[in-house]
């Protein structure tokens, strides 16, 4: 079975990101963390999925989600250890 974790500035970016969106909609804040962890579970199955930023980093690939482009590193999934930023 594949898995995924946030890293430590991941997981605060997105703790950050999600209190500000539900200051005015708490609802919203929910889906986006939601629709975050959907496609971190398949992206755990699939690492290489993503559209890739390969020149901005090696082996940088990014995904959206709700006008959102969190980047991982395909090799970090590959290897179980993801770093996603957000």
């Amino acid at each position: 079975m594949s898995s995924y974790s946030f890293s430590d500035v991941a997981v605060q970016d997105l703790n950050e990101i999600c209190e500000y969106i539900a200051q005015n909609n708490p609802n919203a804040a929910s889906k986006l963390f939601d629709s975050i962890r959907q496609k971190c579970v398949l992206i755990a199955k699939f690492p290489n999925m993503g559209k890739s930023y390969e020149l901005l980093s090696s082996g940088l690939r990014g995904f959206i989600v709700i006008d959102i482009l969190p980047r991982y590193s395909a090799l970090a999934f590959s290897g179980g250890f993801p770093d996603l930023t957000i």
